[in-house]
């Protein structure tokens, strides 16, 4: 009796198993499947993510390198005004002799504005 009861428990444990272990096997298809979608995920993120670590890095040397440009466009604008400084007091300067040797020759006897023109 010891025996049947034995076996009958057998095989009812064989039983439970094998139902269980279709489903087992479709869970583990599962597991596997959720697996390698996460994956493939990362793997994407991670191409996205590199993606965007380029197109920052390119924008960055545009931006160096337009404020490069701007800079050198800057250091010529200050050169050119301190030319046309220059120019300007140098035209100033040679105004003023002008209006020296106008005010000169104008109260200055003939023979002394021919000697001043001479000058």
């Amino acid at each position: 009796k010891a025996d049947e009861m034995k076996e009958e428990l057998i095989q009812k444990i064989q039983h439970a198993t094998e139902a269980r272990t279709p489903d087992a096997a479709k869970h583990q298809d599962q597991l596997d499947q959720v697996s390698k979608d996460l994956k493939e995920m990362n793997r994407k993120a991670d191409e996205m993510k590199e993606v965007l670590v380029q197109q920052l890095q390119h924008a960055n040397e545009a931006r160096a390198s337009d404020a490069a440009k701007f800079h050198g466009q800057l250091d010529q604008v200050s050169k050119d005004q301190h030319e046309t400084n220059r120019a300007a007091v140098e035209t100033t300067e040679q105004m003023q002799m002008l209006m020296t040797l106008l005010q000169q020759l104008s109260s200055a006897s003939a023979s002394e504005a021919s000697q001043l023109l001479e000058i």
